[in-house]
């Protein structure tokens, strides 16, 4: 079906819009030696994340193979269930968290971590630094709760 298209399509703009931003901090910007400071709130810096969710498990011998098949596994998965959903708004869920999903293994496969550059902050409180990968992923979250939430 057409939806079937544009949900590739949208998995593949995912990723080169993550991948094109990675690039661009880390070789055009320089992020790594130059943190910007944005806003009382939001800063734009460079942390290599060699774990899972909140760096969690990253002291974890040969992690990144772990995290990368992992999260392959669990692309095939989504990617499955985007094949047999007939709902537009599912497919276009998980077509931005398989997208955001296969982004953040790039780096895992290149980097031996993901890239990460949002650093959003209170006061002294920072939430884990995140990247476009993220929040795709985070979004097409949100959107199946909703989906799910309405049936």
């Amino acid at each position: 079906t057409p939806m079937k298209w544009i949900s590739v399509l949208i998995i593949i703009l995912g990723i080169l819009c993550d991948q094109f931003h990675k690039y661009f901090m880390l070789h055009i910007i320089n992020i790594q030696d130059n943190p910007l400071i944005m806003s009382n709130y939001f800063n734009l810096v460079f942390v290599k994340n060699t774990g899972i969710s909140f760096g969690m498990f990253a002291h974890y011998e040969h992690a990144q193979l772990l995290f990368a098949v992992l999260s392959s596994l669990i692309v095939i998965g989504l990617f499955v269930w985007l094949l047999r959903s007939a709902d537009t708004l599912t497919q276009l869920a998980l077509s931005l968290m398989i997208g955001g999903a296969i982004g953040n293994i790039i780096d895992r496969v290149r980097m031996g971590g993901v890239a990460d550059f949002f650093d959003v902050h209170i006061g002294n409180y920072h939430w884990p630094a995140f990247n476009i990968a993220d929040s795709l992923v985070f979004i097409g979250a949100i959107m199946l709760l909703m989906r799910t939430s309405k049936a």
